[in-house]
């Protein structure tokens, strides 16, 4: 069960003398979502504005993380009906705006990655007059969300909206909510009473300094820890150093020098900053796409990883389903003495099987050397990795699947995505708007319209 994240107790509010709210007490758990529903005037908005601490209650008490709350908090982003875009600001000046007032203002990569996102970039110099309904919508959102907020309060913003243009909304508004997963808080839940054995590695994608504490503080309470083991920089778009203007490296240090981490890591999709990463001396870890199909120039990085003393974290090490022998696969990759693999377990079973081969570790024959040629030539040249980074799509295409479904039907089970819900979502395809948003995104440099 998610931690309570949200308290209220006994509140009661009233305008004058026209009581709004009377006795009102509920608990809110973290990492949920929730609506409120009612009668127009029955005091949703005057309870939403008491949790974004705009309003004080009566009588009673507002807790928020299990602090009182004396007024607005920054974590807190509140997304309204009327959006409140200034006519004289762009796009790119409205959502950098929470930044500039938080001091931030030289954070442009941060602007520019989270309207890339909303597929807003094309839009950054227009004014609000400018735009669409469901364009200013997005743009109201981003500027809610570019300080990653922890609480996100809506007050009915897609209701002057077309009923396509409000479910597309929706949609994205859920996709940017399951990128904040509660993975830390229950890992921290069940393994904290045996913290003593477990190596723990997280990571932040913080692109300031700021929000590398904001995230390794958080971290540290969601997990019950006092220390983590392995803390990484997530999939930048360059590889952070000590003096550089984001201060992330710096930051780490610091974390470091005050006992709060043990080792500085980084992930990455892309080749150039994960060579640069493991050349530079500066890491203790690097996480990167690594199978028996991998090119000549990923195992050049895994050699350098091992020349440079840098431990090697395997991801996509079962090539995002299409490698479908656990055996063969880590037959192969334990020939690495400096790698240790992520095999993205999906099912009990499968947690038993590689558990298995702790104690009877399969053993890399010349049968297995030949099929895994055979797969190589199978596999060879462009195939999408099922990364993920080229999503959202506008038209809702679930690229990640439907760009690789010839490899999937051919090394998968096929009874799911031979399914009616499969057949519809290839069906999506036929709208791409060909953007080629995906394709700018694709850290392997894929043709992924032509894929698709």
């Amino acid at each position: 069960m998610p931690a309570v994240f949200i308290k209220l107790d006994g509140v009661c509010f009233a305008y004058g003398k026209q009581t709004v709210l009377s006795d009102i007490s509920l608990t809110l758990q973290r990492s949920c979502t929730y609506a409120l529903i009612g009668k127009s005037g029955v005091g949703k908005s005057t309870l939403l504005n008491l949790i974004a601490g705009f309003s004080r209650p009566d009588r009673g008490t507002v807790t928020i993380d299990g602090m009182p709350l004396p007024g607005p908090r920054k974590q807190t982003s509140f997304l309204f009906q009327e959006l409140g875009l200034f006519p004289w600001q762009t796009v790119k000046d409205a959502v950098a705006m929470p930044l500039k007032i938080a001091g931030r203002t030289n954070d442009d990569s941060a602007v520019l990655s989270l309207l890339e996102e909303l597929h807003l970039t094309h839009h950054l110099n227009k004014y609000p007059h400018e735009l669409s309904g469901g364009e200013r919508q997005r743009v109201a959102l981003a500027r809610t969300l570019i300080n990653t907020p922890d609480l996100l309060l809506m007050d009915e913003p897609t209701s002057a909206l077309d009923a396509m243009t409000k479910e597309a909304l929706q949609a994205l508004i859920r996709r940017q909510q399951q990128k904040r997963t509660d993975s830390e808080e229950k890992l921290g839940a069940a393994f904290s009473y045996v913290r003593e054995k477990l190596v723990i590695s997280t990571k932040t994608a913080a692109m300031t300094a700021e929000d590398f504490r904001t995230d390794l503080e958080q971290s540290l309470r969601m997990l019950q820890t006092d220390v983590i083991d392995i803390y990484q920089f997530h999939n930048p778009p360059f590889c952070p150093k000590p003096g550089d203007d984001s201060g992330l490296y710096d930051a780490a240090l610091e974390a470091r020098r005050q006992g709060k981490i043990r080792f500085i890591g980084i992930t990455n999709h892309r080749l150039s900053v994960a060579a640069e990463a493991a050349a530079s001396g500066l890491y203790n870890t690097l996480q990167f796409p690594f199978s028996y199909l991998s090119t000549d120039a990923d195992l050049k990085i895994v050699t350098d990883c091992r020349d440079n003393d840098i431990g090697f974290i395997a991801m996509k090490a079962l090539s995002g389903g299409l490698i479908t022998d656990s055996a063969m696969a880590y037959a192969y990759l334990a020939q690495f003495d400096n790698v240790a693999p992520i095999w993205g377990i999906q099912r009990e079973r499968e947690l038993d099987e590689f558990l298995s081969y702790q104690d009877h570790p399969p053993v890399l024959s010349q049968e297995m050397l030949r099929r895994i040629e055979q797969d190589r030539g199978e596999l060879a040249g462009d195939f999408c990795r099922g990364c993920g980074y080229c999503m959202p799509c506008p038209v809702d295409i679930q690229i990640n699947n439907c760009a690789r479904m010839g490899l999937l039907l051919k090394r998968a089970p096929q009874e799911g995505f031979l399914s009616e819900q499969w057949q519809m979502e290839m069906k999506k395809i036929e709208n791409c708007l060909h953007c080629d948003a995906c394709k700018s995104r694709c850290p392997y440099g894929l043709d992924t319209p032509a894929l698709l």
